[in-house]
C-alpha cells in the first residue's frame, strides 16, 4: 500500500472512531498537531481526565492461523508493550469494504494489547492479534462499555 492509500486508510478509522463515540455523547478531540501514540482525546461529558485513544485501521484484519485458528489482526509497533498507561487505550478498526459494509471497532485497554503481544512469538504476523473468542468481549458495544466504565473511573 502507498503512503497515500495509508495515510487515507488511517483517517478514515480515527474519524470514524471520532463519529461513533461522538454520538455515544462522548467528548472527542482529534489532535491539530502529531502526538505520538494518540489519536483522540477522549472524555466523559461531565469531564474528568480523558483518555488517549490509538487508532489502527486495517481492510483485511481476519485471518486463520493453524495454530491459533480464527484471529484478527493489525499492524502495531511492539514498543507499546513498553508502555505501563491505565489511561491510554487502542480502537481497532476493521474497515471490511467500507462504505458499502459498516466497520468494525475494538476498544482494548493498553495493558491488554500490551499482554497479548508479550506472548506473541510469530512473526509471519503484525505486531498484534487476537484470538477471535478474545476479542468477542472489546468489540463494539461490549467494548464501547469498558472504555466508558474506564471514563467513569476518571470523573470528578
Amino acid at each position: 500500500m502507498n503512503r497515500n492509500t495509508t495515510a487515507t486508510l488511517n483517517a478514515c478509522g480515527e474519524h470514524y472512531v471520532a463519529a461513533y463515540l461522538s454520538r455515544k455523547e462522548l467528548i472527542v478531540a482529534l489532535p491539530s498537531a502529531h502526538i505520538p501514540g494518540t489519536d483522540l482525546f477522549v472524555s466523559a461529558p461531565s469531564g474528568g481526565r480523558p483518555i488517549r485513544v490509538q487508532v489502527k485501521t486495517g481492510t483485511q484484519s481476519t485471518s486463520n492461523d493453524k495454530v491459533e485458528g480464527p484471529i484478527y489482526l493489525w499492524a502495531t509497533s511492539a514498543a507499546i508493550t513498553q508502555l505501563i498507561d491505565e489511561q491510554m487505550w487502542f480502537a481497532f478498526v476493521w474497515l471490511k469494504s467500507w462504505p458499502e459494509d459498516l466497520p468494525e471497532i475494538f476498544f482494548v485497554p493498553q495493558s491488554v494489547v500490551s499482554d497479548c503481544m508479550s506472548t506473541q512469538t510469530d512473526s509471519s504476523y503484525p505486531s498484534f492479534w487476537m484470538r477471535t473468542e478474545v476479542a468477542e468481549s472489546y468489540r463494539g458495544e461490549q467494548g464501547y462499555r469498558k472504555l466508558r466504565e474506564a471514563l467513569a473511573e476518571t470523573a470528578p
